[in-house]
């Protein structure tokens, strides 16, 4: 094969497969668009009113996860309702860890006036063939951190982190640490991030680490968001005010809130210096502390603020949101790139 034929080919390997996702997604984007007549038939069986069948789809996106998400309402008014169809198996799944999040954060009576922010569902079923789900649309608009303002992404995050620590308060209850919950917080996420790594020998040494750090101890744990970051907020344009907080597939009861708060400080933290999770992680266990901008979220939020970081909270904070990003793509501990900056740069640290 000629030079000009061997390059035409990688280029064809780079761009093919992004080329096939932006064709499945405008597929499946057209797709559910044609379903939706029959989606608000069923809702409207599910509600008991006839309202749905008078909504109109206002406008479609594909996820990142290639889940279509459409808003719904009556035409020329604000979307009162959001459709959700995965076009994959990992997207149904998806769908399905935040519907039994949702639930349970629906019986839990302390939540309060909090349930304001929630995008609670209204109906779900299958339409030919494929699942869907309907939730109530919430007021405000979504923060693009790559978009926004630097200082008005601050005003909306010390908002966010204010209105994620009432959660934290309202459903908090002390127990003690003991053998199911360190299975939970650190032995079973251990087990889905070892095959994303070599390094079985400083896995097992954070394993014992993490296990003689947490054992025992008498804490204060409640409901955690799981993904907190301000991409998951609707805030009012006008004054920064949270009016909603979406996407709780990672939600979870009896958790440290400190997964919610360090978490929004470390993807701050990777936003501003363009780093990858684990890297950022690693620096701060290499010496880092927290700036201004990152001790005041943690304020906001109701937590004690100190500028060192405790390493062992920072690592049980990076060990949930690793796990569970190789739960939602596991194609990722084959991505030698993405291990060695995620996972190996931690294991080296610690």
């Amino acid at each position: 094969m000629s030079p000009v034929a061997l390059r035409a080919a990688g280029a064809l390997a780079l761009v093919g497969p992004v080329v096939m996702r932006r064709y499945d997604a405008r597929r499946h984007r057209q797709l559910t668009l044609n379903l939706v007549p029959d989606v608000l038939r069923a809702v409207s069986l599910q509600v008991g009113s006839a309202e749905p069948t008078r909504w109109v789809a206002q406008r479609a996106v594909i996820s990142s996860t290639q889940v279509a998400v459409i808003m719904l309402g009556p035409a020329g008014k604000d979307p009162v309702a959001v459709l959700k169809i995965p076009s994959t198996p990992d997207g149904a799944a998806s769908q399905r860890r935040e519907a039994g999040a949702l639930t349970g954060l629906a019986e839990e009576t302390s939540v309060g006036d909090f349930a304001r922010l929630l995008p609670f569902r209204l109906a779900e079923g299958q339409i030919d063939g494929s699942p869907y789900t309907v939730e109530r649309a919430l007021p405000g608009r979504s923060v693009s951190p790559a978009s926004t303002d630097p200082a008005e992404l601050l005003r909306v995050a010390m908002d966010a982190a204010t209105a994620v620590g009432l959660l934290h308060h309202r459903t908090a209850h002390t127990t003690l640490v003991d053998a199911p919950l360190l299975r939970t917080w650190i032995d079973d996420r251990l087990r889905v991030v070892e095959p994303a790594t070599r390094r079985h020998h400083e896995l097992a040494r954070l394993r014992a680490r993490l296990r003689s750090a947490w054992a025992g101890r008498t804490l204060s744990v409640g409901w955690v968001h799981g993904d907190f970051w301000p991409g998951n907020v609707l805030a009012d344009p006008a004054t920064g005010a949270t009016t909603g907080i979406v996407d709780w597939e990672w939600a979870g009861p009896r958790e440290l809130p400190h997964h919610d708060i360090v978490y929004a400080c470390l993807h701050r933290r990777m936003q501003t210096q363009h780093t990858e999770l684990g890297d950022t992680v690693a620096s701060l266990l290499n010496g880092a502390q927290w700036d201004a901008d990152e001790l005041a979220l943690q304020q906001a939020a109701g937590m004690g603020a100190q500028p060192r970081v405790d390493p062992d909270v920072l690592l049980l904070v990076w060990l949930r949101q690793i796990a569970y990003n190789l739960i939602q793509g596991p194609a990722m501990a084959h991505n030698i790139i993405w291990t060695r900056r995620n996972v190996d740069s931690v294991l080296r640290a610690t």
